[in-house]
């Protein structure tokens, strides 16, 4: 594999940009869980709210990483 390849290059920093957008997105997911846990308002008031944005940012992040750990990481696939 050519890895001076203009296509090659596109995708590995796209893959790149990918990876710290998870890691963004898994930080969102803990916060809103340490906020459950440990702030007595959000207890009372915002318990769904708040769990289901971190459980939906748990979903996405968790099942992005498994779609990109499964295969997809030569650029010439599909």
């Amino acid at each position: 594999m050519n890895f001076t390849n203009i296509e090659y290059v596109v995708f590995r920093s796209l893959l790149i940009l990918e990876f710290i957008w998870i890691i963004i997105n898994m930080n969102i997911a803990f916060m809103a869980v340490y906020l459950i846990v440990n702030v007595p308002q959000f207890h009372r008031n915002l318990i769904g709210m708040i769990g289901n944005m971190g459980l939906a940012f748990f979903v996405i992040a968790i099942s992005r990483i498994i779609q990109i750990v499964g295969g997809s990481f030569d650029p010439n696939i599909g």
